[in-house]
């Protein structure tokens, strides 16, 4: 009975760990390129909200939108 219950915990534990993984939140003032081992995959996010990638092979680059350059 113990080691059942132990056994539920642990999976929680590593599902928890790998959907934190899995989501990614855009602010309104973001900008989010994502890469895959170095290059950009798809479009840039601009959209707020919850988003999707693929965990520990996708990494996320965050720009601030409101970023403006000075010539």
């Amino acid at each position: 009975m113990k080691s059942g219950f132990n056994f539920i915990v642990i999976i929680i534990i590593a599902a928890a760990i790998f959907m934190s993984n899995c989501l990614y939140v855009v602010d309104m003032r973001e900008l989010v390129f994502i890469t895959q081992f170095g290059k950009p995959v798809g479009k840039p996010i601009n959209e707020p909200g919850m988003h999707f990638k693929l965990p520990f092979i996708q990494k996320l680059t965050v720009f601030d939108k409101r970023f403006q350059e000075w010539e």
